[in-house]
């Protein structure tokens, strides 16, 4: 029952609890490599354990052992693999037309938050992966696609942490509406996985007139090209 979830910076390691009587607790090996080169990383008694010592972008392998208070050792568990990635929270992108210094957002350099876009320019900005606009013909906002960055709508979640694989087949290269709620997944023209989810929205009416607009989310890109894991931010509140 070994498993892994990625994190930023971290990957949560948990596996069903043994039920003899003699337990003492377990060891977990690691390695860069899925079939040799492992180490013990911890030694401790709870059947979870957090590996802080850890690159986002890259693979690590895990294996799991019990052993007994007069220090007899279980057979490995079988080799599994992860690789964090990093994530953010609270980015808030504003409407590309009034406000196109805030509206676009790369996921390759997420630090940077909201970026520019010149809609009369795009091809200036070569960078931006996603941006925001309302539609004012029918009345709807939208989270657009740039410079081929797919997108797909995945629909309404409770929190962002239901999504722990893009999808890798369904995606547009136009536009989907911005929801509040709604996880959306990307994959960007370099090969990587993202995901967004949308945790606030607001738009200020003056008849047809849009006078300001803006979209809040959360976000969590997988570094490693092709690989669509983007597992949950938290894990047991840890």
């Amino acid at each position: 029952g070994v498993y892994s979830i990625s994190g930023d910076g971290k990957i949560y390691i948990e596996w069903y609890a043994n039920q003899e009587k003699d337990l003492k607790g377990y060891i977990v090996y690691r390695s860069s490599e899925r079939d040799r080169g492992y180490k013990e990383i911890a030694k401790i008694s709870s059947n979870s354990y957090i590996d802080r010592d850890v690159r986002n972008g890259n693979t690590y392998y895990y294996t799991v052992s019990a052993f007994d208070y007069d220090g007899n050792e279980s057979p490995l568990s079988y080799k599994i693999s992860d690789t964090p990635r990093p994530e953010g929270n609270n980015v808030r992108l504003t409407d590309y037309i009034i406000n196109p210094r805030f509206t676009g957002f790369d996921f390759n350099d997420p630090d940077r938050g909201a970026q520019m876009y010149d809609w009369e320019r795009p091809n200036l900005y070569n960078y931006i992966d996603i941006y925001f606009g309302v539609d004012t013909a029918v009345s709807v906002p939208y989270i657009y696609s740039d410079n081929d960055t797919l997108i797909q709508d995945l629909g309404y979640t409770d929190s962002m942490d239901e999504v722990d694989m893009s999808p890798t087949k369904g995606f547009t290269t136009l536009f989907v509406e911005a929801i509040t709620g709604h996880t959306y997944a990307f994959l960007t023209p370099e090969g990587n996985y993202a995901k967004i989810r949308i945790t606030d929205l607001y738009v200020d009416w003056a008849g047809n007139t849009v006078r300001d607009a803006w979209v809040k989310f959360d976000w969590a890109f997988q570094l490693q090209k092709g690989n669509p894991d983007l597992a949950p931010r938290n894990i047991l509140g840890k």
